[in-house]
């Protein structure tokens, strides 16, 4: 991004998680190995929120205030099946778009919206909505092994996140690690 004449800041995208504050969460990264230190750019971790506007469905749509205000957004997250629900996509760039880039209070509004849609439609919109709305480049999927490493890092355009993410989600779904018998 250098190279580009670009100057890279690392803002949380974690919705609740790190007790939904800032330092909460530059605290998640630090357990995961990134600071300003070890990753050579600012880390601009902020609660604050930007309205983007509402869906067709009616959920409003918030995104993380110092992201709006960024000339470009490059996402970054892990492509794997979601604890909580099952769907043809999963936790990944598209869910980290609804729920993490809208900090605490968008992810309260997602889960909220949950209740009555479901969790693909609510990440499906709202992440929608926020791609026709906000800066966003792309992103790099991260797909991990069964033994949860590393296997295989996509560039994905913002064009083609939707798509993407979704053969990349029956991939990752194949990788993951599960039980080898179906009765426990």
């Amino acid at each position: 991004l250098r190279r580009l004449k670009a100057e890279p800041v690392i803002i949380p995208a974690m919705g609740s998680h790190g007790g939904g504050t800032a330092e909460g969460q530059r605290q998640l990264l630090r357990m995961y190995g990134i600071s300003e230190e070890t990753m050579g750019a600012s880390i601009l971790s902020s609660m604050d929120v930007t309205s983007l506007g509402r869906t067709p469905e009616g959920i409003p749509v918030v995104l993380d205030k110092k992201a709006t205000e960024a000339d470009a957004i490059l996402l970054v997250n892990r492509i794997k099946p979601h604890t909580g629900f099952a769907g043809r996509i999963g936790s990944g760039l598209l869910k980290m778009t609804a729920f993490g880039l809208g900090n605490h209070r968008g992810a309260a509004i997602c889960h909220e919206a949950v209740m009555q849609h479901g969790y693909e439609r609510v990440i499906r919109a709202v992440s929608v909505h926020v791609l026709a709305r906000a800066q966003i480049l792309g992103g790099l999927a991260i797909l991990e092994n069964s033994d949860g490493g590393l296997a295989e890092v996509v560039a994905l355009a913002a064009g083609r996140l939707v798509l993407g993410e979704q053969r990349l989600f029956l991939r990752a779904r194949r990788w993951a690690s599960r039980l080898p018998f179906d009765d426990i």
